[in-house]
């Protein structure tokens, strides 16, 4: 049965039944086996012979993994933030082999499933569905792994973050998105009158969502609005986030985001406690986010 995403319910979670066995939070680096990078030693003869059954025409009699571990390598985020140069120096892997693992180990993700909380009704699951058929993947598997939940005001955030908790524990939830956090807050609280309120409601919001972060090992992102700065006299088109020195302090990487020539956009890094301010281009197609075409 084909997989959608519905927007019906606070969170929509399919039938799923949860294993006795939890999946780690990080990918191992025996999950690249797939792609031809060999298991070392530590399988078991019925898994090397059907490996080698599987992939018989590129692995030959290398056993790949063994080796990044033995090199200090044993998941796939190191193999992420390893250069193809450094892993191209291991003895027994080559360059084609480097690009296998390189190219796989990109696609991992966090091993397990995302939360959207749309405040702005701007999900599309049509849009997975693009980004999926892009990178190869079975658009039904991708859409199963992502829940929806629509934010309609800001009581809603505080009730839908309970029920988050129990799908962080019982699904696999590694990665939250709030589209945006300041969506319901703007017009809930209007006026230099209840902006006491919205801060301090705002302030609870995001330090609880930073705990779970925390106490679940999971990622979160916030998006955010922008709105003029008339007091600023650097720039005639000043912008800055809405949210105010509330929202600012307790996030911990900030990144904006704008608009280049043609196509491209502009990421730039603003303030991270352990990344120098830098800025990367790149554009947006039917396929996601991509390298730019100019």
């Amino acid at each position: 049965m084909a997989a959608t995403v519905r927007r019906d319910e606070a969170i929509t979670t399919p039938s799923h039944q949860h294993t006795e066995e939890q999946e780690s939070s990080f990918t191992p680096i025996s999950a690249l086996e797939a792609v031809g990078i060999q298991r070392g030693e530590d399988a078991s003869h019925s898994e090397r012979c059907a490996a080698c059954i599987a992939h018989a025409s590129t692995l030959g009699a290398a056993r790949d993994i063994k080796k990044f571990q033995e090199a200090g390598l044993f998941t796939a985020d190191a193999i992420v933030m390893s250069s193809s140069r450094q892993l191209e120096k291991i003895k027994g892997i080559s360059e084609t082999k480097v690009a296998k693992a390189k190219e796989a180990a990109g696609k991992g993700g966090g091993n397990g499933r995302a939360l959207y909380l749309d405040s702005e009704n701007n999900f599309r699951p049509e849009r997975l569905v693009q980004i999926a058929e892009r990178f190869q993947l079975d658009h039904a598997f991708v859409l199963e792994n992502v829940r929806c939940a629509p934010i309609w005001n800001d009581d809603m955030y505080e009730e839908t973050l309970k029920m988050a908790k129990q799908l962080i524990s019982e699904e696999e939830v590694r990665l939250i998105i709030f589209d945006s956090i300041m969506g319901v807050f703007r017009f809930e609280f209007s006026g230099r009158g209840e902006l006491a309120d919205r801060q301090q409601k705002l302030g609870k919001l995001v330090y609880g969502i930073k705990k779970m972060a925390a106490e679940y090992n999971i990622a979160v992102v916030f998006t955010n609005q922008m709105t003029a700065d008339p007091g600023s006299v650097i720039s005639s088109d000043a912008k800055k986030p809405v949210g105010g020195h509330v929202l600012a302090h307790l996030v911990d990487t900030r990144v904006y985001l704008r608009k280049g020539r043609g196509d491209q956009r502009i990421a730039r890094i603003e303030d991270s406690p352990r990344l120098p301010v830098a800025e990367a281009t790149f554009s947006i197609s039917a396929g996601g986010v991509m390298d730019p075409t100019d």
